[in-house]
């Protein structure tokens, strides 16, 4: 819901911008969780979408994002 209301507010995307936005980031989170990557998660660094960075110390975490995430995750030691 956050990253509805910053897409309509701060960015003045369009209702089909967001969704198209939406729907790409829920089918990456989906393709994680497939590959083994817990859905909560991923769903927590698509809320993160807009910041700078994802920190974690969860080294997994960073490993199931791959290269392609919405947003950079840095591992914390």
């Amino acid at each position: 819901m956050e990253v509805e209301r910053v897409l309509r507010s701060n960015y003045r995307l369009p209702p089909v911008e967001i969704n198209r936005v939406l729907r790409s980031l829920v089918l990456w989170a989906l393709d994680r969780q497939g590959a083994g990557a817990d859905l909560a998660d991923m769903l927590h660094l698509i809320a993160a979408t807009g910041c700078s960075s994802f920190s974690t110390f969860d080294k997994g975490l960073v490993e199931a994002t791959r290269a392609d995430s919405p947003i950079d995750v840095e591992l914390l030691a």
